[in-house]
């Protein structure tokens, strides 16, 4: 029955027979077709009989193997017409329709009602099923012990389905931590074992079977399937609390918990979907000691009309300079810096971002020429430079201001930084321009000459004053004694007033 030329595959079209057969002990099954005029084995099968069906007698054993072969060839029976082959006469009687078996075989015809099937005798000698009947495992008379089915049950269960039991158990053997512990329950003398401590902690609670160790019903995994079993839970981006459920349903080691927050922790699609992490506390920058030391500068843009707007803000001060450039290359970059340097001088350091403008070789030369320390933020970080983008936001909304009343940009923002320059901010209380020591007038009325007298107007009145002093003395000038009213070469003397 085992040999090539006796078998052959399924054919639904062909005829089919099921020869069942009973013995003392158990029952056989043997799946036939008809194919090509010669009978051909598809499947065979066989099962030994349990203590009670023992009991049974030779009609209901072998009414069971026809019962039973039918529902272990369901696959190949379910909706066909075929022949059921038996030794047994009395059966041809018992499966017809017009019998009345008894109670036990009455519920075994309502078993076959979903089969078309047909009972035909033939003697014993011809029956190929006897042999299988009688071929089994005989039942051990010895008292199961279900509690060690129980454990094999679990641990064949609860193996990851990606993982052969035998696989883990051969690691297992391999493992030494695993093999201390098996040594370990098998003598209970725990202090002599190097494992570690949490095994001492759980020992009324692990057990083995065969190479196997188990905690309760979770199987403890050896170390070097351990990455594999993680991989196989972390399948479909589970969360952490997701992870941890279901890896503890089914197995266990030290430190599981924690391995399974790294698996987490360290998955690149799990952290760009997850939720951002909790901001450090902010570092404000410090206040630099006098105007126009270190700055900060962006670029704007571009706006619909193809042009951006450069930035230059002044951390002491918060006085900022623009430029609109039609091309932000490096060399447009360093000529905006020169007309503002050409006014204002040159600072100690710079901040930028790592746009192209502020990277290249050429800027590097120009600051290091200007002994000018360029500082650049951290990549895809904006809020590293806050200061220069926080005035970004301002001008972007004036921007849009006079886009949507269709008037000239440039005037505009001219207009905007007149008044943000000469407005009070809150964080110094003066206006950036007063805090570069300049007062600029503005439309809105004001008092001349209002503000309070500054150190810097002593020293300009103290200096005209010595001045004035030195160059009367180098002239020798005198006061002029002519009167208004006096004739002198014929020309009177009338008042003048100077302006």
């Amino acid at each position: 029955m085992s040999e090539s030329k006796s078998l052959a595959y399924f054919d639904k079209n062909a005829k089919t027979r099921i020869i069942a057969d009973a013995s003392p002990i158990g029952l056989g099954a043997v799946l036939a077709q008809e194919q090509g005029g010669i009978s051909r084995v598809i499947c065979y099968a066989s099962r030994t009989l349990s203590g009670v069906e023992r009991r049974y007698s030779q009609t209901e054993k072998e009414a069971l193997a026809l019962v039973w072969a039918c529902e272990i060839f369901h696959l190949y029976l379910y909706g066909i017409k075929f022949e059921l082959v038996t030794d047994h006469k009395p059966l041809e009687v018992i499966y017809s329709r017009k019998s009345k078996p008894s109670a036990r075989i009455e519920r075994w015809v309502l078993r076959l009602q979903p089969y078309d099937f047909n009972v035909v005798y033939r003697p014993g000698v011809n029956n190929i099923a006897d042999t299988l009947s009688r071929l089994v495992k005989p039942v051990s008379t010895e008292p199961v012990d279900d509690s060690e089915s129980y454990i094999r049950l679990v641990a064949r269960e609860n193996a990851p389905r990606a993982l052969d039991i035998k696989l883990i158990e051969r690691e297992s053997a391999k493992d030494e931590e695993l093999t201390e512990v098996r040594y370990a329950i098998k003598t209970g003398k725990w202090e002599k074992t190097t494992c570690a401590p949490i095994y001492r902690a759980i020992e009324t609670e692990v057990t083995t079977v065969g190479k196997l160790v188990l905690r309760g019903t979770r199987i403890v995994i050896p170390e070097t399937l351990r990455k594999q079993v993680l991989k196989l839970a972390h399948e479909g981006h589970p969360g952490i609390v997701s992870m941890k459920q279901r890896l503890r349903t089914n197995v266990w080691w030290p430190g599981l918990e924690k391995d399974c927050e790294n698996v987490c922790k360290t998955c690149r699609g799990c952290q760009i979907v997850a939720a951002p992490a909790e901001p450090e506390p902010m570092k404000r920058t410090e206040l630099p000691c006098a105007p126009w030391q270190h700055l900060a500068m962006d670029l704007l843009g571009p706006f619909p009309t193809g042009e951006s707007l450069f930035v230059v803000v002044d951390y002491y001060s918060r006085y900022y300079e623009i430029e609109i450039m039609r091309k932000t290359t490096s060399d447009k970059i360093i000529d905006a810096l020169e007309k503002m340097f050409l006014t204002h001088g040159l600072p100690y350091s710079i901040t930028s971002d790592n746009g192209p403008q502020f990277i290249s070789e050429e800027f590097a030369t120009y600051v290091e020429e200007n002994a000018i320390i360029h500082h650049r933020i951290t990549h895809l970080w904006p809020q590293a430079n806050g200061e220069v983008e926080r005035q970004n936001r301002s001008l972007s909304k004036r921007i849009r201001i006079a886009q949507s009343e269709s008037k000239d940009l440039k005037k505009e923002l001219r207009k905007y930084l007149v008044a943000y320059r000469t407005t009070p901010k809150t964080t110094t209380g003066v206006s950036p321009s007063q805090m570069l020591k300049r007062k600029i007038r503005t439309k809105l009325l004001e008092i001349y000459g209002a503000d309070i007298e500054t150190d810097t107007d002593v020293r300009d009145a103290e200096e005209k004053g010595k001045g004035k002093l030195y160059a009367d003395k180098r002239r020798n000038a005198t006061e002029s004694t002519v009167k208004v009213g006096e004739v002198h070469n014929d020309i009177r003397i009338r008042t003048v007033q100077s302006r």
